[in-house]
């Protein structure tokens, strides 16, 4: 029971929001290190899967996007938006 806890636990909006504010301010290195350490913490959470898969792309560190593309897709398979982004690449 403990594991599954685990695995449906959400961040907070305020743990997000470094991140969010990293990304607004282009400060894409910084966004890709809150993503990843967050990340550690909630492996199983679409939306960072998501900003991390954008933040990514806007270094164009392609091959690591397409990585976090597919986690993403893994997590929320009906989000149309993942499978147009990932044919792009």
């Amino acid at each position: 029971m403990k594991k599954q806890f685990q695995q449906s636990r959400q961040p907070f909006q305020s743990e997000i929001q470094p991140l969010l504010n990293f990304y607004h301010a282009g400060q894409l290195p910084q966004a890709e290190a809150t993503a990843k350490a967050l990340l550690k913490t909630y492996p199983n959470t679409f939306i960072l899967h998501n900003l991390l898969e954008i933040v990514l792309d806007g270094q164009s560190k392609f091959e690591e996007a397409i990585a976090s593309y597919r986690k993403a897709l893994l997590l929320q398979p009906a989000v149309p938006d993942l499978h147009f982004n990932l044919a792009l690449h």
